[in-house]
């Protein structure tokens, strides 16, 4: 995080980091100028924190049903099964994004993106295949859970990333009347 400092002597230069700024104030000697720098710092954090809190999306409701899951699961076969449901709901919401985009979009740009989600669907399938073998040779349930859990990672992605087409791309083509 960079901080712009250009009152009381506080800081060498204009832009500086918390970390710098923290250094600075246990040098100094003078009482009001350390508390200063204290409050300085402490407020970059407080303005940080509030700043990443907005940036940050909400949760997406496949994780939160996931993660209610998992705190219900006793096993790792109950976490294997929260897993699966979480794979087939993230595949479900892949293909519901492809059916929005087919509709915001003139062919010729769904027909790319079709394209692209079927090269996805080849990749998807041979890196799903080398997850299982390689995770699942390891041996015990433990590692199930892991390899559902990369697979997860992989078809999450994939819908955020065609949820943030829709949102590019269709507001675009939505206001200005296009298809």
């Amino acid at each position: 995080m960079i901080l712009i400092l250009m009152t009381s002597g506080c800081a060498k230069s204009s832009k500086q980091s918390v970390n710098d700024i923290s250094q600075q104030c246990a040098y100094r000697e003078e009482q009001d100028c350390q508390m200063l720098c204290e409050q300085k710092v402490r407020d970059a954090l407080e303005k940080e924190k509030a700043k990443a809190a907005e940036e940050e999306p909400p949760e997406h409701i496949i994780d939160l049903n996931e993660s209610k899951c998992l705190k219900s699961a006793v096993t790792n076969v109950d976490m294997m099964r929260c897993g699966y449901k979480a794979v087939d709901e993230w595949l479900a919401e892949i293909d519901r994004n492809m059916a929005e985009l087919k509709r915001i979009l003139p062919p010729e740009k769904y027909s790319l993106i079709l394209e692209s989600q079927e090269k996805w669907k080849k990749y998807y399938n041979s890196e799903t295949k080398s997850i299982y073998k390689l995770i699942f040779n390891k041996g015990g349930t433990f590692y199930f859970t892991v390899a559902i859990a990369e697979d997860i990672a992989l078809v999450r992605d994939r819908s955020m990333l065609l949820k943030h087409y829709i949102n590019l791309y269709g507001k675009k083509y939505v206001q200005k009347g296009k298809r």
